[in-house]
């Protein structure tokens, strides 16, 4: 289950990306070594791996960076297919 929870210092607009299924709690951010790599696997990303980072809140807000960057109309085209496949029914 995802749920976005902003983070210390973020502006209230922004908000991270929880998620029960990551180990360090957020969607994109693995623990590595007493760090945390925030990598996207999300199709077809070319930019896997996104950095290192010494907090989790730091990974997941790279990891959201750039989800907005670079699949914010991935999932525009995918609800607006869904909104044209529910009218056609």
């Amino acid at each position: 289950m995802l749920k976005e929870q902003g983070a210390p210092g973020m502006d209230k607009t922004e908000q991270l990306i929880r998620s029960d299924r990551s180990s360090a709690g957020y969607k994109g951010v693995t623990p590595h070594h007493g760090q945390y790599i925030a990598k996207c696997t999300t199709p077809p990303c070319h930019h896997n791996y996104l950095g290192i980072f010494g907090i989790p809140e730091e990974a997941a807000q790279a990891y959201l960076q750039h989800d907005r960057d670079n699949h914010a109309e991935d999932r525009m085209v995918a609800t607006a297919a869904k909104a044209d496949k529910k009218q056609a029914a």
